[in-house]
C-alpha cells in the first residue's frame, strides 16, 4: 500500500467514524433536550458525510486494485453524496428545493458517465482524475444550488433559522474543506504547474476530512440558535429557476478563475 493509497484509506475511514459518532451523540443530545425534530435532519446530514467518506475508501480501493468500475462507483457515490446534503438542507429548512426531481436528472448522468472510460493517476497525496468534466460539472453545480438556496432561501425561514445559523451550517458542513482545498490548490498550481481541474476535485474530498472537527459545533449549537418548525412549504418554480441560474453562472465564474 503506498502512501496516496493510505491517505484516501484513512481520511476515508476517519470520516466513517466522525459521522456514526456524531448521528450517535447528536441524535441522544436532541433526545435529550426533546428537540427530535432535528434527527430526520441529522440523518440527511450524516448520510451524506458517510458517501463523501465512502468516495474516499472506493479511491483507495481503485488505486489499489487498479479497477475503473470502482473508480466509477466512488464517482457515483460522491454525487449521491451532495444530494443528501441538498436532503439535509431541505430538511433543515423544511422546504421542499426540488432535490426528488434533481435526483433523478443525476441518476440517468450517473447512468451515462458509467458507461464513459475514465482515467486517472496520482499525485502528492491525493488522485488526478484525467477524465470526468461532466461528473464536476454535475457535481460543482449541485454544490451551487445547495450554497445559493442556504442564502437565498434563508429570508424565507428567517424567524426559525437565522443568518448566522445558515452561515454555520454551509462553513461547519462542507465550506471549512472547500476554502483549505482551493487555498492548496492555488498554491500548488503557482509553484508546481499543476492543473487544478484535474486535481480539485480529490484535494477537496481529501481535505473533507477537517469536517470531522468543525461540524460538532454546529450540531452542538443547532437547537440553542433555531426555533422549532413551521409547516413545510415549496419554493415556488420560478424562484428555482432563479436558483438554478445563479448555480450554473457561479460555476461558469469559479471554472474560469481556475483555468
Amino acid at each position: 500500500m503506498n502512501y496516496v493509497e493510505k491517505v484516501q484509506l484513512i481520511t476515508g475511514l476517519i470520516i466513517w467514524v466522525g459521522a456514526l459518532i456524531g448521528y450517535l451523540g447528536a441524535s441522544i443530545y436532541y433526545k435529550k433536550i426533546n428537540r427530535k425534530e432535528l434527527i430526520p435532519f441529522l440523518k440527511y446530514l450524516m448520510i451524506a458525510g458517510f458517501l463523501i467518506g465512502a468516495h474516499q475508501v472506493f479511491e483507495f480501493l481503485s488505486l489499489y486494485t487498479g479497477s475503473e468500475i470502482i473508480y466509477k462507483i466512488g464517482l457515483l457515490i460522491s454525487l449521491s453524496g451532495m444530494i443528501f446534503y441538498l436532503f439535509s438542507l431541505e430538511k433543515l429548512y423544511n422546504r421542499s428545493l426540488y432535490v426528488k426531481p434533481l435526483s433523478i436528472f443525476v441518476g440517468i448522468v450517473a447512468l451515462y458517465l458509467f458507461l464513459k472510460p475514465v482515467e486517472f493517476s496520482t499525485l502528492n497525496f491525493h488522485l488526478e482524475h484525467h477524465s470526468i468534466f461532466l461528473w464536476s460539472l454535475i457535481w460543482f453545480i449541485l454544490f451551487m444550488y445547495w450554497s445559493v438556496c442556504i442564502l437565498f432561501e434563508q429570508k424565507t425561514v428567517k424567524q426559525y433559522i437565522s443568518k448566522s445559523l445558515a452561515w454555520m451550517y454551509m462553513l461547519f458542513s462542507m465550506m471549512v474543506s472547500f476554502l483549505l482545498s482551493v487555498g492548496y490548490s492555488l498554491w500548488d498550481h503557482y509553484n508546481g504547474a499543476t492543473n487544478i481541474c484535474v486535481t480539485y476535485p480529490s484535494v477537496w474530498c481529501t481535505f473533507g476530512v477537517s469536517q470531522v472537527l468543525v461540524l460538532p459545533f454546529f450540531l452542538y449549537l443547532l437547537p440553542k440558535k433555531n426555533e422549532k418548525f413551521t409547516t413545510k412549504n415549496t419554493t415556488p418554480k420560478k424562484v428555482f429557476n432563479s436558483l438554478s441560474i445563479y448555480s450554473i453562472s457561479d460555476y461558469n465564474s469559479a471554472h474560469g478563475i481556475l483555468n
